[in-house]
């Protein structure tokens, strides 16, 4: 097969003309066998120097039938690519919301994302789409990097509570701590009453207003209202990014293994404000 497709295609036309001459002749002869051997080594020539060297087929009606066969391999592409977007839209919902407690790490959660999104890119499915079908994930990873830091700020009110204690224990009869003890309860109290639920509007919560209504700035001095505010806008970078790829970026999907647990939550409060939590 190999020698064939080798030949060159005029050798192959000369052989179906001198094919098609002999046939004529002893067909003249009246060799009918020897005139129809000729007339199928015609044939198979022609087949072979042309077929080869044709970009398209029009004879009869097989034109038409590619045709239609080239827009159904078109539709069912395009079926194709709204599945894989389906495919992909329940595969970024249940990602989200399921193991929710832990597993699999963001990490194994950004390398799945990952081969959905090269999957929809191949199939040519627009950015915008893959953005709004990443919609869930994205904001449900704010809700994780939103916990992350509520979660620290209230290590801190038992880290300032226990301050409290320990004063009063030691210094029973000074009333003035007693008063500070009291106005940081109250403060605490109206802090927490003032605090955004979003876990109750996932798909409409701004993440930018409820980190600010979290901020701790009623019940901490300067300097401490200062640190929190220095992790809020760190936090707020990494949902934006998030945003903006649709889906983890590898500085947010670090930050949420590495601060969204319970050791997490300690380890920030010590980074951030220099205070353990015991």
């Amino acid at each position: 097969m190999k020698f064939i497709d080798a030949l060159p295609p005029y050798l192959l036309a000369i052989g179906a003309l001198v094919c098609f001459g002999m046939a004529l002749w002893f067909f003249w002869q009246e060799s009918l066998k020897t005139a129809g051997a000729l007339s199928a080594l015609f044939f198979l020539c022609v087949v072979l120097a042309y077929l080869p060297q044709a970009e398209s087929i029009n004879a009869f009606a097989v034109n038409v039938r590619l045709k239609k066969n080239v827009d159904l391999a078109k539709d069912a592409i395009s079926q194709l690519r709204e599945l894989a977007k389906v495919n992909a839209r329940v595969g970024y919902t249940t990602l989200a919301w399921g193991n929710r407690m832990g597993t699999p790490s963001a990490a194994d959660k950004k390398a799945l994302v990952d081969q959905m999104e090269q999957q929809l890119e191949a199939l040519n499915v627009s950015k915008q789409d893959r953005k709004e079908i990443a919609r869930p994930l994205v904001r449900l990873i704010g809700l994780d990097l939103y916990y992350s830091f509520l979660q620290t700020m209230e290590r801190y009110v038992h880290v300032r509570e226990k301050d409290y204690t320990d004063q009063m224990r030691q210094h029973p009869e000074d009333q003035a701590t007693k008063e500070a003890y009291q106005k940081h309860i109250f403060a605490v109290n109206d802090w927490r009453t003032q605090l955004d639920h979003p876990y109750d509007d996932v798909d409409g919560y701004n993440l930018k207003s409820s980190l600010r209504r979290a901020l701790p700035t009623p019940w901490v001095n300067q300097q401490d209202a200062e640190a929190a505010r220095k992790l809020a806008d760190q936090i707020q970078t990494l949902f934006d990014d998030c945003a903006k790829q649709g889906g983890y970026t590898a500085d947010a999907a670090k930050f949420i293994d590495r601060y969204g647990d319970t050791k997490g939550f300690n380890d920030q409060l010590k980074e951030t404000f220099g205070r353990g939590f015991d």
